[in-house]
Parts: structure tokens; C-alpha cells; sequence
């Protein structure tokens, strides 16, 4: 449970991984071969900040990167999300008392060379692990039209693997577009109706629809987080949650 983290017990976690990483490096002949721990999914850490003890966890946690991995040289840590503002929520935790060193790497939208270039090496990919025979001038799985993919989902990465997966399973270039659309279709309709999700939300389809008039207004599709927040009147709680909830798209500028 997030509000039972007790910190002795979690130090005695983070011991523990410093004696493996210590064997680890005993074991070492050349010493520059470091072990590489990945935590993806990390955006669920914001939610230890309401708890105060939970918070002590995760300042400990940090630290214990920084140490590991900076001073003592005893690994390389790298901590991931898919979510747009991790990047954001983990500099506002490292401010004040809770300073601690940071570099961040932001992966973006691919842009339209990059896009099709992708599409086609994940299609050989994926069109290999279905027909082992399988050809370029193979006429059973004829490539996509990676150009048109590009005018319908741009350079999203988790966009084009899942339309390469359904086009290779079976679905039809027209119908696996259509399913992509069908899917952007079903989340303007959610939230259009906030008062049907599970969880209680705080916006309203008002403030929802408001968002949208002032990016469509837009010639890139885009608006800064604080200007659409002054346009809009929304609250930052109630724009935090459209994103959350995958109904807008946070992209960090630096």
C-alpha cells in the first residue's frame, strides 16, 4: 500500500542492492562494465508525494540513485515513463529541500522521415515473425502506404506500432485506420461525458471543449500549458487530469 511505505524498511532494501552491486563489481575484471537498472513506469512515484512518510521514501529512493550511481560508480540508473508530465512532477519534487541531480532525455514525436522509416523496419519486423518466407515482392502482406499513415497518425510512436500489429494480423490498411479513428471517436465521446467515467473527474465538457477551440485555433495543433490554461480559465487540476486521462497530449519543450 502507497500509505504503509515505512523508510527503516525500505533502507534495508536499498542495503541490499548495494551489497549485490558490490559483488557485482568485485566480479568485474575491467572495471568499467556497470550494471544498467531501468524502472519504467515510474510516473506512478508522484502519487508517494501526498503521504509525508511516503515522500521521506522517495527522497531516500533518489538519493540512494544519486549515490549509487554517481559517486560510488556502481551502476547506471535509468528511471522512465511514458507520461508527459513525470518530466515535469520530478523537478517540482527536486526543488527546495528535496534537491537532487537530474539529467532528462526527451523522446518526442518522430518526424515524418523518421515516422516511415520506422513503420517500414517495425513492418519487416513484425511481417518476419508472421510468415518466416516472407519477401519484399511477396504479394500476401503488400507494405503499407507508410506516406498516408504518416497524414492520419503522425509521428507517435505507440500510434504506428499498434496500427503495423493490426495491418500484419490481418486487418486491412482501410479498416485498421478506421480502428484508429473508430478509437479517437470513442475518447471525444468520453469526454464529452465526464459524469460516466468510474472515477470522479474535475472537468467538465465545457472546459473540455474550450481546450479544444483553442488548439484547433492553432496552425501547429498545439498551445503552451500555461497560455491554454490563461485562454481557457481551466484549473491546473482539471487540465492535469485531461492528460491523465490521455485526452491531451503533454510534450515538454526543454
Amino acid at each position: 500500500e502507497k500509505s504503509q511505505l515505512d523508510i527503516g524498511d525500505f533502507n534495508l532494501l536499498l542495503r541490499g542492492m548495494d551489497d549485490l552491486l558490490g559483488k557485482l563489481k568485485v566480479l568485474d575484471r575491467d572495471g568499467n562494465n556497470y550494471p544498467i537498472i531501468l524502472i519504467d513506469g515510474a510516473h506512478g512515484l508522484r502519487h508517494m508525494v501526498a503521504n509525508p512518510e511516503s515522500r521521506d521514501v522517495l527522497k531516500a529512493f533518489f538519493d540512494w540513485i544519486v549515490c549509487a550511481s554517481k559517486q560510488e560508480k556502481l551502476c547506471h540508473v535509468i528511471v522512465s515513463s511514458h507520461h508527459g508530465l513525470f518530466v515535469r512532477w520530478l523537478h517540482e519534487f527536486s526543488s527546495g529541500t528535496n534537491r537532487i541531480n537530474l539529467r532528462t532525455v526527451l523522446m518526442s514525436d518522430l518526424n515524418k522521415e523518421r515516422s516511415i522509416d520506422f513503420m517500414r523496419q517495425y513492418f519487416r519486423h513484425k511481417a518476419g515473425q508472421k510468415l518466416p518466407d516472407f519477401n519484399l515482392n511477396s504479394t500476401c502482406l503488400v507494405e503499407p502506404d507508410y506516406e498516408a499513415l504518416y497524414q492520419v497518425l503522425g509521428g507517435r510512436i505507440p500510434s504506428l506500432k499498434v496500427f503495423i500489429q493490426d495491418y500484419v494480423s490481418g486487418i486491412s490498411h482501410h479498416d485498421a485506420i478506421m480502428t484508429h479513428i473508430v478509437s479517437a471517436e470513442r475518447s471525444l465521446y468520453e469526454a464529452l461525458t465526464p459524469e460516466y467515467w468510474p472515477n470522479q473527474v474535475p472537468w467538465t465538457k465545457y472546459e473540455w471543449l474550450n481546450c479544444m477551440r483553442e488548439i484547433v485555433k492553432e496552425p501547429t495543433g498545439s498551445v503552451e500549458y500555461h497560455k491554454l490554461q490563461e485562454k481557457t480559465k481551466i484549473s491546473r487540476t482539471s487540465l492535469d487530469s485531461l492528460i491523465d486521462h490521455k485526452l491531451l497530449i503533454y510534450r515538454c519543450s526543454t
